[in-house]
């Protein structure tokens, strides 16, 4: 619970006690060094975090998400995170892209 609340207050440069899709894709950007997905895959993972549909993550929906393997890990999450790390798109991420 701690490290889920120093993650999230990390990530909420704004200090709003939200985290916009821009927020969270900085942070993996910060994290990474990079990210190849566009925009609208973050949008689809945070309407997946956002219960409220306010169009941000709360503090309390980051750590239900953090909580629950479910909310996060499923196929249509997955294969986001998959296609932000295979950069020419074939269907392979090579030792190259992941580093």
């Amino acid at each position: 619970m701690d490290q889920a609340r120093e993650v999230f207050l990390e990530l909420d440069k704004s200090g709003d006690g939200t985290l916009s899709v821009e927020e969270v894709r900085d942070g993996l950007v910060r994290a990474m060094g990079c990210v190849k997905g566009s925009l609208e895959d973050f949008s689809r993972i945070m309407a997946d975090l956002d219960k409220d549909g306010n169009g941000v993550v709360d503090y309390s929906e980051f750590l239900a998400a953090s909580i629950s393997k479910q909310t996060i890990v499923d196929q249509q999450n997955l294969k986001i995170a998959f296609d932000m790390l295979d950069g020419d798109r074939n269907g392979q991420i090579t030792k190259e892209e992941l580093r």
